[in-house]
């Protein structure tokens, strides 16, 4: 009663198009009867009657055409003829199968089950060649159409095929918003900034007891500029890409339908990263053309040459750009984690921009930066901490050797600070 009632509202403005999702849904034998024969008299009076359903059965009896969508798109769409038009086949039965191999070769015959199933033939072909070869005949008869095994060809889950498609629809998520290319905007201004700043401060003495910044004749200059400046403006951005794409789900309400359009949560998470890595990588690769653009037009106004066959740079770029796509990888796991779109934005940005220095400067005052620091940014540069002892530290992982930065002043003891990479674990062995 329901489901007429419903109906019947529907069918109050006489609308010339009627949509109508699952209708024969908790409906008797004679109720579901009754709607097929209203709804083709709805359809012979002029109205276009649209009918959502997965009950296949009822949908052969109904409808004249058929529109297969899956994973949302478009799969097939055509009478209903057409769609369950295939290879015409033929099954057949019988005790001597072998006295029609050679008969049957030009065509394709599988087994099924006690039977054979013959393509490209009609059953008079095959009950000529049965008779020419004295075949005895149990059961000879055209293969009927199944509109639902049509519909599970045509939607057969591959694996490979699907995690592709997931991606594909989290690109279009991504940019069918004019967020990501407001985000992009905002990382290549960000970037040009510290780019022209670099390069304009290269070599200049910043007083106040700090050591003069590298020149720009030096490869570490050039690095700060092309590969560093790059990270520096874009990274924080292409984390808040990765956390509006997870937290949007449940901002817009669209979680519940993605995941019941792919009931495996993992696959849906990995389409996600791997689509914002794209996308990051993208942000990394662009802001480099700006910074390599923006940076050699000031390296070139101060009088020195680009650079940019200098030492270790194009790996420290390429370093830049996965480091950026990998923000948004670490902007997908705070939106799992936080799924309020604007706290989840505001504990990112307080982390990277208070905490993060805050916990610098607290090991910086008890002269425990020279082991561990934490700005990943100017590991981007080349810098890196040698092997040295370090008094009262236990021996710990070494890294490559290579020149260090000293802080102006000396640390605890009368010991030189050693002024090690941001946002990296670094550690000194005591030898």
């Amino acid at each position: 009663m329901r489901q007429r009632l419903g109906l019947a509202q529907a069918l109050l403005g006489d609308p010339p198009v009627l949509i109508l999702d699952e209708p024969a849904n908790g409906l008797d034998p004679a109720g579901i009867a009754w709607l097929r024969q209203f709804l083709r008299s709805l359809a012979a009076d002029g109205r276009t009657v649209l009918v959502s359903s997965h009950v296949l059965s009822e949908v052969e009896q109904t409808v004249d055409d058929i529109v297969v969508i899956a994973r949302g798109r478009l799969v097939r769409q055509g009478t209903l003829a057409s769609l369950e038009a295939g290879p015409a086949a033929v099954l057949l039965r019988t005790p001597t199968p072998e006295l029609l191999a050679d008969a049957l070769a030009p065509y394709a015959v599988t087994t099924v089950g006690d039977r054979l199933r013959v393509e490209g033939c009609s059953t008079d072909e095959v009950g000529h060649l049965a008779h020419v070869h004295g075949v005895e005949l149990h059961e000879l008869a055209a293969e009927a159409s199944d509109l639902e095994k049509v519909f599970l060809d045509l939607t057969r889950d591959e694996g490979g095929g699907v995690t592709t498609a997931l991606v594909r629809s989290e690109l279009r998520k991504i940019t069918s918003t004019r967020l990501w290319w407001g985000l992009l905007v905002g990382a290549v201004v960000y970037t040009v900034i510290q780019a022209a700043a670099n390069a304009a401060l290269a070599g200049s003495d910043p007083g106040a007891g700090q050591p003069a910044t590298a020149a720009l004749d030096t490869a570490e200059a050039i690095r700060t500029i092309y590969a560093s400046s790059p990270f520096q403006g874009s990274y924080i951005f292409a984390m808040i890409l990765g956390i509006t794409g997870m937290t949007g789900e449940y901002r817009y309400q669209t979680i519940t339908p993605t995941f019941l359009a792919t009931p495996r949560r993992a696959r849906v998470v990995l389409g996600k990263m791997a689509a914002h890595l794209v996308v990051g990588v993208g942000y990394g690769v662009v802001c480099v053309l700006f910074a390599l653009l923006v940076g050699g037009v000031v390296i070139a106004i101060r009088g020195y040459p680009l650079g940019y066959g200098a030492d270790r740079l194009w790996s420290s770029v390429l370093l830049a750009v996965l480091a950026v796509g990998l923000w948004t990888m670490l902007g997908i796991g705070i939106g799992t984690l936080i799924r309020n779109q604007v706290a989840a934005v505001l504990v990112a940005v307080f982390v990277t921009f208070l905490v993060e220095p805050l916990a610098t400067f607290v090991l910086a005052a008890n002269d425990l930066d020279a082991i561990v620091e934490v700005a990943a940014d100017q590991r981007l540069d080349g810098a890196d901490v040698p092997g040295e002892h370090v008094r009262g530290v236990p021996p710990l992982v070494g890294r490559r050797p290579g020149p260090a930065r000293l802080r102006g002043g000396p640390g605890r003891g009368g010991r030189p600070a050693v002024g090690a990479p941001r946002h990296h674990l670094s550690r000194v062995v005591r030898r």
